[in-house]
């Protein structure tokens, strides 16, 4: 299992774990305390999201551009995913280029979606609701504001399926 902990800095990891403390916690007000800013925008159908350089505006010099017109599920886990590239690529590379392409594969993608799922599942809280009977991945996306396909990949990565 790949430990993300060891990337961040002490203070990030550390706002990160605060905020595994409850299900269903408020993933723009972690980006807020990040420095990174959120914003909705009506985006192209195929356009989730997208993490933006604001050097003007944002303490971190980045923003999170979310599609206005996704449900708020989705807008959540593009909030997480955007922000761990942030916190895995871009923070201390200032060189890095997000992409936007909406169709992006490969192993930044795939780091950001397994960062992504483990800040909004964390794995003590879903494994706790599990082992209380809260085993249908509906009811337990609905505690975590996933979607019913997220928690039952985040389910069968913590072998609990």
């Amino acid at each position: 299992m790949v430990n993300f902990s060891e990337r961040l800095r002490d203070d990030q990891c550390s706002k990160v774990t605060r905020f595994q403390l409850t299900p269903c916690a408020d993933v723009k007000a972690l980006a807020r305390s990040l420095g990174v800013e959120v914003e909705e925008r009506v985006l192209g159908d195929t356009t989730d999201g997208y993490l933006e350089r604001d050097e003007f505006l944002s303490e971190s010099g980045w923003k999170i551009v979310i599609n206005r017109k996704r449900s708020v599920v989705r807008k959540r886990f593009t909030v997480a995913h955007e922000l761990a590239h942030f916190l895995l690529h871009a923070r201390d590379d200032p060189f890095y280029e997000p992409q936007r392409d909406t169709f992006s594969v490969g192993s930044e993608e795939n780091e950001a979606n397994l960062f992504a799922a483990r800040i909004l599942m964390p794995g003590r809280l879903v494994g706790g609701f599990f082992q209380e009977g809260v085993r249908s991945p509906n009811r337990l996306g609905k505690i975590f504001g996933v979607s019913a396909e997220a928690m039952s990949r985040r389910l069968n990565e913590l072998g609990l399926n």
